[in-house]
């Protein structure tokens, strides 16, 4: 039997130079069979390699059409003879609609580029040339693999012109190892971009590469900002400014290829660039093909100008928050500072300029932020929790729980917060989007309309019948145990374990959870598993936690404290996974989970913080702001200056942790009475004052101003007893020793001119 068949010349034939129209169920037949048909192609182009160049290297795009969506006439692979081989050069190997070839061949250059001109020429006339061999249709059909492999090892040894002389004639060697690096580098920003941590100037050089090579053609320029130092779209010679398509960024330790959504494109979609190159290729390419028209139709193309054909850089002085804010965002970070400035109150904004850029440059109300940041929440894309004395390894990564069933104690691992969350970023889909959690709503419908029990079968044909018990729970009866009245257990994150995995090892009741998920995939419309690369588009996920510092950091995150580095997680320059001490199973953390901190400085200063903790995230300091407050009034009391002379006696008596927020003071905006300013010194200022300093009630009486105040009345804090109680309840023989026992005076608490002496020296 032949390697290729008449059927997959035919099929090129019939498709080729036909646009694919999306949704159409014959295009989309075609588009499978000849992606499926590139396997073939990769398979010859692999035994090739294997068999004349063991140390090379194979590269198979699998794109049935171009980059128009036109069927192209051919499917081919390419073959670099050696690791190092210069990527613009290779040998490839095609099935198209005439039959077989085979050739040393230029890759990526446009037809105009001198390289290409110089091997055009050195190519000479097609069919004669010393470096292309072809074969027909007819002659294909009679070779097996074997025979198609001799004959293409034949062919490509009796080529008279070998891969490094057409290297030489070209003038290839004398090339930069970075050509397109070089050819972009026009500008100090640049310089300083290309030793961002995390850069892989392999993958920038091909990334360029790609770009610049795109259809339609875009303009490649430089700006003054190193964080997003390289721009690609439109941008005239003489025109100051561009229009972006894209750019190029770096952030936590991950090169991104960043798709602007600007000009009524959609989101922001961010495409982390992994090291393996011809992935790369595919997930950019791809990319760019899904906007052509977009990229058309609002003047985003350009001339293919790079760089150093432009006579200055583009100044931006501001950051592009619609083209790049998610990407500058950190993928650790921790906001820290006193209590009340608003740390947890902002991790709402943080998280929503991650998943929903477009929230922040609305004018939305605090109220449609939060219901956003809660529509997120029920998504599964944020997920917020606090750390406490008592939070866990087993807690926060995985651990295990016991259950009791039918009297029987079993332990079974059940994933944490953490692990639960990096699981679905590593899918890059929300809840809503999960076929396997739209699967399982279809079958807890038809549960319910079998009045909750339903008939399933095992592999082996036994029967038994399920019941949702839950959550996260089946109970399951078996037809051969009549007796057994409260059901086996088969969880549902087993069944999406199997999914996921295909293995059984580890699971509980295994039959079982096999019978559910073959039913949710005859029944509930459950496709086959399909892994989400992290190389390809992704939805980013955020972990908020608040009050990080208040945990065992080293206890809670345990060996997953070296995954978060933005450099060690999944796709980056030092990815490292690790094993699972409960599961066995290999995890590491993906590169499009955040995670968001608050950290309270007085509960523990910043330099008593895990020094793991320090190194791996970035602080964001956020301290009082008076300013805030600066339009706020009680009966003549200036609030803004209240808080500003408190906090500056705090620094004086103890230090700038232990300042004072703002925020203890915001309800004053809308409720700005005396009773109202009682309450808030009452039940949160005067405490939090009496904790700081240990109750040692003359310091307070200072931070308050008392010591300066002439009239006693407007003193916060006053001595308990007077002299005279003294004398009646002790005697005159008796001395006191230590400090004197204080009290709040109530009275002082409901007059302004009390609240106006903090900040008036009388």
């Amino acid at each position: 039997m032949s390697y290729f068949s008449r059927h997959h010349f035919k099929l090129l034939q019939k498709w080729h130079g036909k646009k694919k129209v999306s949704n159409d169920i014959n295009h989309d037949a075609a588009y499978a069979e000849l992606f499926d048909t590139y396997d073939l192609v990769k398979k010859w182009a692999e035994d090739i390699q294997t068999t004349l160049f063991p140390e090379g290297r194979v590269s198979v795009i699998r794109k049935p059409t171009n980059q128009g969506q036109y069927f192209s006439n051919y499917l081919w692979g390419k073959i670099y003879p050696y690791t190092n081989a210069p990527k613009e050069l290779a040998y490839t190997v095609a099935i198209s609609t005439e039959g077989l070839e085979i050739k040393i061949d230029t890759v990526g250059l446009a037809e105009q580029e001198p390289l290409r001109l110089r091997y055009l020429a050195l190519r000479g006339d097609y069919s004669r040339s010393g470096f292309v061999s072809e074969l027909s249709i007819d002659e294909c059909l009679k070779l097996n693999f074997e025979q198609l492999l001799n004959w293409s090892k034949t062919q490509i040894e009796s080529f008279t012109t070998s891969y490094e002389q057409i290297i030489k004639e070209i003038g290839l060697m004398q090339q930069n190892e970075y050509q397109w690096i070089e050819k972009c580098n026009a500008s100090q920003a640049f310089e300083r971009f290309l030793t961002k941590s995390g850069m892989n100037k392999a993958v920038l050089d091909d990334a360029i590469r790609v770009v610049h090579h795109a259809k339609p053609t875009f303009d490649l320029w430089n700006i003054n900002k190193s964080s997003s130092v390289l721009r690609f779209g439109c941008k005239p010679l003489k025109q100051k400014t561009g229009k972006v398509a894209g750019l190029f960024s770096i952030k936590g330790g991950v090169l991104n290829l960043v798709l602007s959504k600007r000009y009524d494109r959609g989101e922001t979609r961010i495409l982390p660039l992994s090291n393996d190159i011809q992935i790369n290729e595919q997930v950019i390419t791809e990319a760019l093909e899904e906007q052509l028209d977009v990229f058309i139709n609002k003047g985003l193309c350009g001339q293919g100008h790079l760089p150093k054909d432009y006579d200055e850089i583009e100044m931006v002085d501001v950051l592009d928050k619609d083209d790049i804010y998610a990407a500058s965002i950190a993928l650790n970070q921790i906001l820290y500072g006193p209590p009340g400035t608003g740390k947890t109150y902002n991790t709402i904004n943080k998280a929503l300029a991650i998943v929903d850029p477009d929230s922040l440059l609305r004018d939305l109300t605090r109220s449609e932020m939060k219901s956003k940041f809660d529509q997120f929440v029920s998504y599964g894309q944020i997920v917020f929790t606090t750390f406490h004395q008592s939070f866990s390894y087993e807690d926060f990564v995985e651990g295990l729980r016991a259950e009791s069933e039918n009297g029987q104690l079993s332990y079974n691992i059940e994933s944490g917060i953490f692990k639960q969350i990096c699981e679905r970023a590593s899918e890059g889909i929300t809840e809503i989007d999960d076929p396997f959690d739209e699967a399982l709503a279809v079958f807890t419908d038809i549960l319910a309309s079998h009045d909750g029990f339903l008939t399933l079968k095992t592999t082996t044909g036994k029967e038994f019948d399920v019941e949702y018990g839950g959550g996260k729970t089946i109970l399951v009866y078996p037809k051969s145990n009549k007796s057994l009245k409260n059901g086996y257990t088969a969880n549902l994150t087993l069944v999406r374990q199997l999914y996921k995995t295909g293995s059984k090892q580890g699971i509980y009741n295994p039959s079982y959870v096999d019978g559910v998920l073959r039913y949710l995939k005859s029944n509930c419309g459950l496709k086959d598993y399909r892994s989400h690369s992290m190389s390809s588009l992704a939805k980013p996920f955020v972990l908020i936690i608040d009050e990080i510092n208040r945990g065992n950091i080293s206890n809670i995150f345990g060996e997953l404290i070296t995954l978060i580095e933005p450099s060690k997680r999944a796709g980056g320059a030092e990815a490292l996974p690790v094993k699972l001490p409960y599961s066995k199973e290999s995890f590491s953390v993906p590169s499009n989970l955040y995670i968001i901190g608050t950290m309270n400085t007085a509960d523990k200063s910043l330099a008593q913080v895990d020094i793991a903790l320090r190194r791996r995230f970035e602080f964001i300091e956020m301290m009082p702001k008076d300013e805030l407050l600066s339009d706020v009034f009680v009966e003549g009391i200036d609030i803004a200056k209240l808080l500003k002379t408190i906090n500056q006696r705090i620094e004086l008596l103890y230090d700038r942790e232990h300042t004072i927020g703002h925020s203890f003071f915001l309800p004053l905006r809308n409720e700005p009475t005396i009773e109202r300013l009682e309450r808030i010194f009452g039940l949160e200022i005067l405490p939090l004052l009496e904790e700081y300093f240990f109750e040692d009630w003359e310091r307070v009486g200072q931070v308050l101003g008392d010591h300066l105040k002439t009239e006693s009345s407007l003193k916060f804090i006053e001595e308990k007893f007077t002299d005279a109680s003294v004398l009646t309840l002790m005697g005159s023989d008796w001395s006191q020793d230590g400090i004197r026992p204080y009290q709040r005076n109530k009275a002082a608490l409901r007059n302004p001119e009390a609240y106006k002496g903090i900040y008036e020296v009388q």
